[in-house]
């Protein structure tokens, strides 16, 4: 997968944390980041999201007080049969600038 990183236009940093996210008028579901970028993220999922589906996202960072909410949609999923879970790629399409502007401040000083 070498032009995984060409493709992004934000760095990556290896994050844990605890999210929440839901579908479109559906409750949300809790699920653990593997990576954070400024234009997406990867969790981990007890269940198996569509390619293509959207979601809402809450992405609490623990320097800031609230959580940063984004709009995203599934880019990718892949079925981890060890682990029992699934893998779940996001492309950010709808996120606050100035929560932007955190989010990458918070990921660059972990590069």
């Amino acid at each position: 997968m070498a032009g995984a990183s060409e493709r992004r236009k934000y760095n990556r940093a290896k994050i844990n944390v605890s999210i929440r996210y839901r579908k479109l008028n559906e409750y949300a579901m809790p699920a653990m980041t593997d990576n954070v970028g400024g234009g997406g993220l990867m969790f981990y999922s007890a269940k198996d999201i569509l390619k293509s589906t959207y979601l809402v996202l809450e992405v609490p960072l623990p320097i800031y007080p609230e959580p940063i909410k984004v709009q995203g949609k599934v880019v990718w999923t892949r079925r981890n049969v060890a682990k029992n879970n699934y893998s779940i790629g996001v492309q950010f399409t709808k996120i606050i600038e100035g929560d932007k502007d955190k989010l990458i401040k918070y990921i660059e000083e972990r590069l």
